[in-house]
């Protein structure tokens, strides 16, 4: 096989990065300290704190990194489809390209599904929605492209809906 796709048995999720106060849930246990290498499951539940920082890195070479004051539940972990719920906070994905997997970012039940990209979602009180740095993002029926944002909810209602362009000076101060 000459592919450079690459080929899991199963697909795993593995802690890549831990900074700051960062914990962990599994099923019914109580929040526990995370750190690096730990591996993950599905419907397992990661918080960071003010501060602090975590990236997860997945079988297929994908990463999500969580900025601070960041929520996210490993909805699905399977070899065609990873999703991860964005409970609140920032998320920055960085995903493999494959034409047999898709990887989502759920948020209030819209997925915002990657194209082989790098995008960051946020979801912080009244404002939900996606920055997209390459390639495209599927959000819904929505396609968001490269270079541009959009909004779910703002309370800016003439940004509610609509696929605007990043502010590259903004982008340019984002400390994530």
């Amino acid at each position: 096989d000459t592919s450079n796709e690459v080929v899991l048995e199963k697909m795993s999720a593995v802690v890549s990065a831990v900074e700051g106060d960062v914990e962990f849930k599994r099923g019914e246990d109580d929040w526990k300290e995370l750190v690096e290498d730990t591996d993950l499951q599905k419907d397992d539940k990661i918080r960071t704190k003010d501060d602090s920082r975590a990236a997860v890195t997945f079988g297929d070479k994908s990463i999500v990194r969580l900025n601070a004051a960041t929520t996210i539940t490993i909805q699905q972990l399977g070899n065609e489809r990873i999703v991860v719920t964005n409970e609140a906070g920032q998320i920055y994905a960085r995903v493999a390209q494959s034409n047999d997997r898709t990887f989502a970012i759920d948020i209030n039940d819209h997925l915002f599904t990657a194209r082989g990209t790098a995008y960051k979602t946020f979801n912080t009180g009244d404002t939900t929605g996606v920055e997209v740095y390459h390639n495209s993002v599927k959000v819904d029926e929505t396609e968001v492209n490269e270079g541009e944002l959009y909004y779910l909810d703002n309370p800016d209602a003439a940004k509610k809906d609509k696929v605007l362009p990043i502010d590259i000076e903004q982008l340019k101060n984002d400390e994530f």
